[in-house]
């Protein structure tokens, strides 16, 4: 794989656009060497930490979802304040 990375290393031109997704492709190339790796390394034990950082992006989801819509209705409302989270006690 070192040589498919240096590959689309050479590739690069400059142009953001055009870098971005040979990044993006470099990045996925060296999480699949890392599964590889350490997956096969200890099969077991990877789909066990596996299984639990998918589950807790599950459960964070949500949050983060509404709390990025709330950022970019602040934001679309001409705020440029950080919006405040905090419940009123009225």
């Amino acid at each position: 794989m070192e040589y498919i990375i240096k590959g689309l290393e050479a590739q690069k031109t400059g142009d953001l656009f055009h870098d971005f997704v040979l990044n993006d492709a470099i990045f996925y190339i060296k999480k699949a060497q890392e599964a590889l790796d350490e997956g096969l390394r200890n099969p077991e034990q990877w789909y066990r930490n596996e299984q639990i950082n998918s589950s807790t992006f599950f459960n964070l989801f949500p949050q983060i979802y509404f709390t990025q819509q709330r950022f970019a209705a602040a934001y679309d409302n001409g705020s440029s304040q950080i919006p405040n989270f905090q419940k009123s006690n009225q």
